[in-house]
């Protein structure tokens, strides 16, 4: 697996290339630990470069979330491969941001993302 963080306005974006699985997810888990470090008030996590994600993975996902709401932050996921099926197969696209693209996400001027679709803007 592949990680690269980057500074996007407000938001830091961690990308992720390859599986997202029990091999990979202390790997992931690190670097999203140094994206909260930026104090910035997004973090996007990038899966568009992502196939398979297992249940570590989903975890993963859901302990990011539940960091994002303790730091009074937002926490967004670009999807990829199969990875909004299993977000729904769980019934997380309902809980987390999640987008197709990462402008979808980073849609305002600011760089902080939209809601997900039909949630009223803050």
């Amino acid at each position: 697996m592949e990680i690269d963080i980057q500074e996007r306005g407000s938001a830091v974006v961690v990308a992720v290339r390859g599986d997202l699985d029990w091999t990979s997810v202390p790997s992931l888990d690190a670097e999203l630990a140094r994206a909260w470090q930026w104090e910035r008030q997004v973090v996007i996590l990038d899966l568009s470069g992502v196939e398979f994600v297992d249940s570590s993975g989903i975890s993963c996902l859901v302990g990011a979330q539940r960091r994002a709401e303790s730091d009074r932050r937002r926490f967004g996921i670009v999807e990829g491969g199969n990875v909004r099926k299993v977000l729904q197969r769980y019934g997380l696209d309902e809980l987390l941001m999640v987008g197709s693209t990462l402008e979808e996400l980073l849609a305002g001027s600011d760089g902080s993302p939209a809601p997900p679709a039909g949630q009223p803007q803050p």
